[in-house]
């Protein structure tokens, strides 16, 4: 279908990124621009041609992905044209300029829910080489969490920024050598806990076993892609690409009136378990370690036990049998932990509507999971969200 001439315009602008973050923010974009009647057009953010689309397209605004981009964004070329930044640096964003931020302190607290759950008594964060402002909220939504929880964490420190660099790798693996096991260490993302996975198993340590690691991002060519596969907190880009819209919404119909926020943020989705942080009672086989991948991927998306049952060479009662020897539950409660665990994170995001929740978990309708939450935690949505976020300001 030809879009219209006539129709309004956001530039999507995508930074230069390895993680794949810009395109699924580009959908949550497009969904809510859809809604608006608007278009969405996306360029990279390095395009010398800019000016010259800018001119040819003649949009209502920008949406800027900043990916990995450290120092100010340089937006000059946009002329008078509203501009939001998605994970703009806030400590080098200009003043009064309008930012989408990932929520890294609610990060910090969904990484310490998950490790506890592991049964560690011990736990550390390791910050991603060089200064990075997330590393800081990160790990002190982990610390706080934890010791909120009775725990305490012990903090990688070094001098050096380059994490290639001899002296940093000889810090690091001095650091793991002398953390007492086990221990769940929280990687500020998944390099950072593809490292400390590659380190620990260079010293001689199990994983898991001696120690239990989660990143955040859920990067597949990573997490997917290391012995042991690497469980990760992944966070809800869907959200930011609806909020960057929403905010341009709102900046355009006020104009100068605007007196909104200028500072929107965005939770996290889902923690994707995988085998660094999953301690079983068994080495598993093979057709039980797919059968936990499988539950991993479609818990939240209608997976049902028998389908998992069915995975299996073997009868019911066989197959039933071997996944609780490896898990020490069945194969209907490890779908229920997945869907809980995904209940619980996107109930951190303050802006999350409730009556949302259902399609993004695996239920049919929202009675279904209002059911469910209450039947596994004791504690109806909305009052397991006012504990759980007592004290912090509601971003929307």
């Amino acid at each position: 279908m030809l879009q219209s001439a006539a129709m309004p315009l956001i530039l999507f602008l995508k930074s230069p990124s390895s993680n794949g973050a810009a395109d699924k923010q580009l959908v949550g974009a497009r969904d809510i621009a859809s809604k608006l009647s608007w278009g969405i057009r996306d360029f990279d953010l390095s395009s010398a041609s800019l000016p010259c689309l800018i001119e040819f397209w003649k949009p209502l605004g920008i949406i800027i992905e900043c990916g990995e981009v450290k120092h100010t964004v340089d937006t000059r070329p946009f002329g008078k044209l509203p501009v939001v930044f998605i994970d703009h640096d806030p400590t080098t964003l200009a003043k009064g300029g309008f930012n989408v931020l990932q929520d890294s302190v609610l990060t910090g607290e969904a990484a310490a829910r998950e490790l506890i759950l592991t049964d560690c008594r011990q736990f550390a964060f390791v910050p991603f080489a060089g200064n990075w402002w997330w590393n800081e909220e990160r790990a002190r939504g982990f610390s706080d969490g934890l010791a909120l929880n009775g725990f305490s964490c012990r903090v990688f420190s070094t001098r050096y920024a380059d994490s290639h660099a001899h002296g940093y790798l000889r810090d690091l693996r001095k650091f793991l050598t002398d953390l007492p096991k086990p221990c769940a260490v929280f990687a500020a993302n998944d390099r950072q806990a593809e490292l400390v996975v590659f380190e620990a198993k260079a010293l001689g340590f199990s994983v898991p076993g001696d120690l239990v690691v989660l990143g955040v991002d859920d990067y597949e060519p990573i997490c997917e892609h290391t012995s042991p596969t690497i469980s990760s907190i992944r966070p809800d880009l869907y959200r930011a690409g609806e909020l960057s819209v929403l905010m341009m919404a709102a900046i355009l119909r006020d104009g100068r009136r605007y007196r909104g926020s200028h500072l929107r943020r965005y939770a996290a989705e889902c923690v994707v378990r995988r085998e660094s942080s999953r301690v079983l009672k068994l080495p598993p086989d093979r057709e039980t370690q797919a059968a936990l991948d499988l539950i991993r991927k479609e818990a939240c998306n209608g997976l049902k036990a028998e389908t998992v049952i069915r995975s299996y060479s073997c009868s019911r009662g066989p197959a039933a049998r071997r996944f609780r020897a490896v898990t020490g539950h069945s194969i209907q409660e490890e779908i229920h932990a997945v869907q809980l665990t995904r209940i619980q994170t996107l109930l951190s995001d303050p802006g999350r509507q409730l009556k949302s929740l259902a399609g993004f978990c695996g239920f049919t309708n929202p009675n279904s999971l209002r059911k469910f939450f209450l039947r596994e935690t004791g504690m109806t949505m909305s009052e397991w969200r006012r504990q759980h976020l007592s004290g912090k300001p509601d971003f929307g």
